[in-house]
């Protein structure tokens, strides 16, 4: 993974997971298929919009995939 190492086996997360991780002070961040490989692309933040309402949004990094968050795995809650 290019000298990179994760604290925690990366796995999908549904986004109220993401939100709690960030409210503990956790770091997030992306990872996407490159190469045949996972590879680490930008963390993410917690947003709260004008309605109140949390959400997540990538930080700008110098990931040039052009990789968004809509093409992670999404994760539907039942």
């Amino acid at each position: 993974m290019s000298g990179e190492q994760f604290e925690v086996t990366p796995h999908t997360s549904s986004v109220i997971e993401v939100v709690d991780a960030l409210a503990k002070g956790d770091t997030v961040v992306t990872v996407f298929p490159l190469d045949g490989q996972r590879v680490a692309g930008p963390e993410v933040r917690r947003v709260v919009d004008e309605a109140g309402r949390v959400s997540i949004e990538m930080v700008a990094a110098d990931f040039n995939a052009g990789q968004t968050l809509a093409d992670l795995p999404r994760v539907d809650r039942e």
